[in-house]
């Protein structure tokens, strides 16, 4: 009988995968005071994303700040190797910068930032209409070697400015560079 597999790895290397990865998310406290973790940092196994031959393990982590309803999350993806992430950062922007909801275009924001880390880098912002309320929603997806990093967050001057925005943005980049030295 011959018995053919995936290119994924065991399920026990998986979720130590998963783990290691989930020491690389954004941590609440590199988000403004009110922020708090509406679901805890863990797998994030959407079938589209991960298998068949997608990514090796990811994680996700979803924010919320509660006098809002405001919400954040922050996704990590690990594959086999850098190029197979570049193709990814393409394959998936489609789905960082979804239009369900969008009553404008994505749009570089007027604001200046850099990402200095990572291999490919995209920071858009729209506005969505959500249960007959209007959100102005900022996404960014980053390669970093073979990780891709989506983070995605509602604006307001009340809860997360372009200034919180970008400090969140720079947390996310240090906590990837050292992520990229610690997780071969």
């Amino acid at each position: 009988m011959l018995l053919l597999s995936a290119c994924q790895p065991p399920e026990q290397a998986r979720v130590q995968v998963q783990t290691d990865l989930q020491m690389c998310l954004l941590n609440v406290t590199d988000l403004p005071v009110g922020w708090q973790i509406a679901s805890a940092p863990g797998p994030y196994d959407l079938p589209e994303r991960i298998l068949p031959g997608r990514a090796l393990a990811g994680v996700r982590v979803t924010f919320l700040y509660p006098e809002f309803g405001a919400r954040a999350f922050h996704e990590l993806l690990l594959y086999n190797d850098p190029e197979q992430a570049a193709r990814e950062f393409a394959r998936q922007q489609p789905g960082v910068f979804y239009r369900s909801g969008r009553i404008t275009p994505w749009e570089e924001p007027d604001i200046v930032y850099t990402n200095r880390s990572a291999d490919r880098f995209r920071l858009a912002c729209a506005d969505f209409e959500t249960g007959g309320k209007y959100n102005r929603i900022c996404a960014a997806l980053a390669q970093y070697d073979r990780f891709l990093s989506a983070f995605d967050t509602w604006i307001s001057p009340e809860y997360m400015t372009h200034e919180q925005l970008i400090q969140a943005l720079q947390a996310i980049d240090r906590q990837m560079t050292q992520c990229v030295e610690r997780i071969q």
